[in-house]
């Protein structure tokens, strides 16, 4: 039996792409957690946990791959076209982050 796997297609908004691109001038494997963060929501959209006020906007936290930290990640996914919109994303605290 064949499985037809859908995809998500991944967006990342203007700012979003900007701060990854200003973070990986200080964290080596910044391109290497986006990476990681596309292919995940990609397969999975719904995994983070949707927010309180707006139901279709979720937030993620990424792994910390080296000495680059874990990130908070809020995006928005849109079913009626399988895509997920990277809005922002901000640097786990290092209480939060051991």
């Amino acid at each position: 039996m064949h499985t037809e796997f859908k995809y998500s297609v991944i967006v990342q908004e203007k700012s979003y792409s900007e701060k990854v691109d200003s973070l990986s001038k200080e964290y080596k494997r910044m391109y290497d957690v986006q990476e990681n963060l596309e292919w995940t929501l990609g397969k999975n959209p719904l995994l983070g946990v949707a927010c309180e006020h707006d139901k279709s906007h979720r937030v993620i936290k990424t792994a910390a791959i080296g000495h680059t930290p874990s990130f908070w990640i809020l995006y928005r996914f849109d079913p009626s076209e399988s895509k997920v919109y990277l809005l922002s994303l901000t640097p786990v605290s290092s209480e939060e982050n051991p």
